[in-house]
């Protein structure tokens, strides 16, 4: 590509409006037409010295250096139309865009808002109208070509951009000048969404999301992990709480425990089949069901006229998931992530075709994509369970590990195609109504299989969609928080209806001309009349459910109980104790290393006891979260292990969870339980919304009984800001800048600012200033230079690092080499970081919640020698010793108690530790430990290996610790 225009640049964007009919109309002959519109078009450009940068099927991104010649571009362009002579005198409506600005430079394309901007209103209009911001109407108004006008169409939004547009329509004579009002984010009407001008949008946004993406990979993630956790998508939602409900039934039949539940076209349940011991996704093809085990990694195959369990294989690596296709099974393979925990979790690295004859692998393709950058879109969003996989009889189509989606030739194995402007995909559907993705948890795509690309883009308005389906002339969708599920008639002008489920609504499928579909919270699956768009059924399955199928005669379910009796156990006291606690974490995956050194931290807290508290004896069972499919904590499976910790009265607490969002669906069904609520102490949980609320951070409703049941010793987040407000006194800053990013979602920043606020202010550090920085600019010389002015003594960066490394180079090119800068955790890995940045992220401080193994106080520092005694490895920090300190509380509590589940309690929620592990501390009326312990990091660069053994903080040395009292935290 020739040197693009730089400097202030007019984007056009044009999209042919009703392509969809046109190719539908004249079949072969569109070609033709496609060829003859892209001459027009690029004759008209080249004539006003526009330069593309893109093209996608029968759209264009130009990019001009004056606005002038892109207005008289677009208008030459559209007279070229009209005047061409079309088969069948068909008319060919392109719509198009302008929008002038000063956009960044990615590599060999333009990033930022602007491009955005410039789709967003090609977008908004209609065929043969030309659309222009105000902005570039400002540039052109008096210097229009002969025979062109102007029309003020007023302020309109414009999707997902925060500031309004105030748009103006060319008038171009001889032309149409009459068009109804423009499709923006204010007018509500059923439109074709099909323009590629949004698929070059989402290329571009792409781009930025590759060179800015924030990859703070911290253990204890909140709002990212409750993703994984707690099936939060979209565009950083505050994460949702589900609270069981009650299922009608028509029939109940036991289950016995983790199986396949087969239900009749009547609603009853026929059998439950024993298929392993953590049953999955289900397909149906060749004459059977296909049942992925998750944890045992094989597969069986179930004879639907006897439902008999024929066969079972095991499976060459990890399977992530199945489909049949015509005399072939595939079978997803599943590797590990990075070994950081926010990028740990297991993606589909390659799909194998299956004989299903012989259980023989034909042979094997191994998809593109590189995970590590694409955690927030692709794994975050990945549910074991939702089909990643769809068969055709000419087409495989697979999720990458990027996110993007690939289409195989069945025959072969060879990858034929990627689908062209499609990233963050989490679910795949196929059938007569075609092949359909869900992209970033609220967008519907189609996919046209013979050129890949996206021919049409439903935009869903929900808190997150989950599971597709296709089937009677629909596509189907289920949106678990909202408690809907979403039909759509995918036509030229969509037609979109929701049908009230319940919440936790979540697989959906059709087959037998029925759709079916599960709901994990209340343990149900429902049948949906197609005629009357209303749940007409609902079936209890006594269990979690996870996948479900329709076909071969019945809907197949796979179901999963845990049993705390299936846990592993810890116990060296005669006969039976008389009340046991649980352990709650991910025991498998890249997590593990740090899970099982937690495991063994809280055995051997109760070896020390004797396995006793007071006039009890204590059994302590371990149980797992995760699954080997997940390779991470599994909601499902923390939902079914929450109702098994509920329904064993010898349980009275529970340690855990590791992850914020699995904490988010076990407490309200733990809180609900008989004869009293079951008490979780966490280790590791941060996000804050457990325990308070924060600005941008909702106070979730995890208590159903109004009765608080959760603990934790480990501080929350947002609390990261008072803990940077204390080291800056401590450092006698007397004045510090604060620093946001532009666009960052509310519940990373806006808490922190608060935090660092009310603490400084009550520790007599003035705020010098509070700025915004852009994470599409190319300079940040103006902004260090205005922080400079303000005589700030210091910098606290409270954000995530959207572009930071950047914004560090600046600030240290103006700001005095001493000055000191710091930042959350949000900011790790920090390895990345050093590369992005060099020498100028040194002696940057960076804030954790929780104390390092060496800052811990003497009780601490004994304990964790001594379980470094009994460890064979390297012991982590922020591990061992606070799964003991949890541990030690909640069998503190029961000592203190009548041993009744209340008791224990009440006993929690008035600890007051004194020389613990973690030193003398107590939890406040909200749960959170006070004070609050942090470990400060200074970044030193180098190849230094961080002394907490965690990677994310290589490149750093343990500082201090900061400890930040309840007045503090006090809102």
């Amino acid at each position: 590509m020739s040197q693009l225009p730089s400097g202030t640049v007019t984007f056009l964007f044009t999209d042919i409006e009703g392509s969809t009919r046109l190719l539908a109309h004249l079949k072969d002959r569109y070609g033709d037409v496609l060829a003859d519109h892209q001459r027009l078009l690029r004759t008209a450009f080249a004539e006003h010295a526009g330069q593309e940068i893109d093209t996608q099927g029968d759209s264009f991104f130009v990019a001009f250096h004056r606005a002038s010649d892109a207005v008289a571009a677009a208008v030459s362009a559209q007279l070229a139309l009209a005047a061409h002579t079309w088969p069948d005198d068909v008319d060919v409506r392109v719509r198009m865009g302008l929008h002038t600005g000063e956009p960044s430079m990615g590599s060999e394309r333009y990033v930022g808002l602007g491009v955005h901007r410039a789709a967003r209103i090609c977008a908004g209009a209609h065929g043969g109208q030309v659309l222009l911001s105000g902005v570039t109407r400002g540039l052109v108004e008096d210097d229009l070509p002969a025979g062109v006008g102007l029309r003020d169409l007023g302020e309109h939004d414009l999707k997902d951009l925060d500031r309004p547009e105030h748009l103006s329509q060319l008038v171009i004579e001889g032309l149409p000048a009459e068009f109804p009002p423009p499709r923006t984010a204010g007018i509500h009407t059923a439109i074709e969404v099909e323009g590629r001008e949004r698929e070059l949008e989402e290329a571009a946004e792409a781009a930025l999301a590759a060179e800015q993406a924030p990859r703070a990979r911290r253990r204890r993630r909140w709002a990212v992990a409750a993703v994984a956790g707690a099936i939060v998508v979209g565009t950083g939602a505050a994460v949702a709480v589900i609270t069981l409900r009650d299922g009608s039934s028509s029939s109940r039949t036991t289950s016995s425990g983790n199986a396949v539940a087969v239900i009749d076209p009547e609603g009853s349940v026929d059998d439950y089949l024993d298929v392993g011991s953590k049953p999955s996704n289900i397909a149906i093809g060749n004459g059977a069901v296909w049942v992925l085990d998750a944890d045992d990694l094989t597969v069986s195959k179930i004879d639907p006229k006897t439902n008999d369990v024929t066969r079972t294989f095991g499976t060459e690596a990890i399977p992530t998931d199945l489909a049949v296709g015509e005399d072939a099974l595939w079978i997803g393979n599943g590797e590990a992530g990075s070994g950081s925990e926010a990028g740990g979790t297991i993606y589909t690295r390659s799909i194998s075709r299956i004989d299903p004859r012989t259980n023989l692998t034909t042979h094997t393709t191994r998809l593109p994509g590189n995970p590590g950058a694409a955690y927030t879109s692709a794994n975050a969003l990945r549910i074991p369970g939702v089909p990643q996989l769809a068969a055709e009889k000419n087409s495989v189509w697979a999720i990458n590990p990027d996110g993007t989606v690939s289409r195989i030739d069945p025959t072969t194995g060879e990858i034929v195609g990627t689908v062209r402007g499609m990233t963050g995909v989490s679910a795949i559907a196929a059938g007569r109504e075609g092949v359909w993705l869900l992209s970033d948890g609220r967008t519907l795509a189609r996919v046209d299989p013979r050129s890949n690309a996206v021919t049409q883009k439903i935009e869903i308005t929900s808190s997150g969609l989950i599971g597709i389906a296709v089937g009677a002339g629909s596509v189907w969708a289920t949106a678990p928080f909202d408690g809907t599920v979403w039909r759509v008639d995918p036509g030229v002008e969509p037609v979109t209806r929701t049908i009230p489920a319940q919440v936790g609504v979540t697989d959906i499928a059709f087959g037998d001309d029925q759709v079916w579909t599960s709901n994990f919270a209340d343990g149900t699956v429902s049948r949906i009349n197609i005629r009357t768009n209303s749940i007409d059924q609902t079936i209890p399955v006594e269990a979690t459910p996870q996948a479900l199928a329709s076909g071969e005669g019945a809907a197949w379910v796979s179901v999963n109980r845990s049993s705390v009796a299936s846990c592993t156990y810890f116990y060296e006291g005669s006969g039976e104790p008389d009340l046991v606690i649980a352990s709650d974490l991910p025991l498998r995956g890249p997590a593990a290393g740090e899970t099982k050194q937690m495991e063994e931290a809280i055995g051997l807290v109760l070896a020390d006891r004797g396995y006793r508290a007071g006039a009890f004896t204590i059994g302590y069972r371990s149980c797992d979260d995760s699954t080997a499919q997940g390779g991470a904590s599994d909601f499902f499976k923390c939902v079914a292990n929450a109702h098994a910790y509920a329904d064993d009265p010898t349980v009275v607490g529970v340690v855990g969870t590791y992850r914020s969002g699995c904490a988010l669906l076990q407490l309200p069904i733990m809180n609900s339980a008989e004869p009293g609520p079951v008490t979780m102490v966490s280790p590791a949980n941060t996000y804050p919304g457990l325990t308070h609320q924060a600005p941008g951070i909702p106070r979730e409703d995890t208590y159903p009984t109004g009765i608080p049941s959760f603990a934790r010793v480990i501080p929350a987040d947002d609390y990261q800001g008072a803990a940077a407000a204390v080291l800056a006194n401590a450092l006698e800053l007397r004045s510090v800048y604060v620093l946001r990013a532009a666009g960052s979602s509310p519940e990373f920043g806006l808490p922190l600012i608060a935090s660092f606020s009310r603490a400084a202010g009550r520790l007599g550090v003035r705020v010098a200033g509070r700025g915004v920085w852009d994470p599409e600019a190319r300079s940040y010389a103006t902004l260090a230079e205005q922080i400079d002015r303000s005589g700030a003594q210091g910098v606290f960066i409270a954000d995530i690092n959207l572009n930071g490394g950047r914004l560090i180079e600046h600030l240290r090119v103006r700001l005095d080499k001493r000055t000191p800068i710091i930042a959350a955790n949000f900011f790790l890995p920090l390895p990345d970081l050093l590369q992005t940045t060099g020498t100028a992220a040194l002696g940057m401080y960076i804030t954790w919640s929780g104390l390092a193994n060496e800052l811990l106080p003497r009780e601490g520092r004994s304990f964790v020698r001594r379980f470094s005694r009994q460890w064979d490895g390297s012991v982590s920090s922020f591990a061992s010793a606070y799964a003991g300190q949890a541990a030690d509380v909640l069998l503190d509590a029961i000592a203190r108690s009548d041993g009744t589940r209340s008791s224990v309690n009440e006993e929690v929620r008035g600890t007051s530790i004194r020389n613990g592990i973690l030193g003398t501390f107590r939890f406040n009326t909200d749960g959170d430990i006070v004070p609050a312990g942090f470990t400060i990091f200074r970044v030193v660069g180098g190849n230094a290996k961080s002394s907490t053994n965690v990677p994310d903080l290589d490149g750093s040395v343990v500082d201090r610790a900061v400890y930040v009292p309840d007045a503090l935290l006090r809102r």
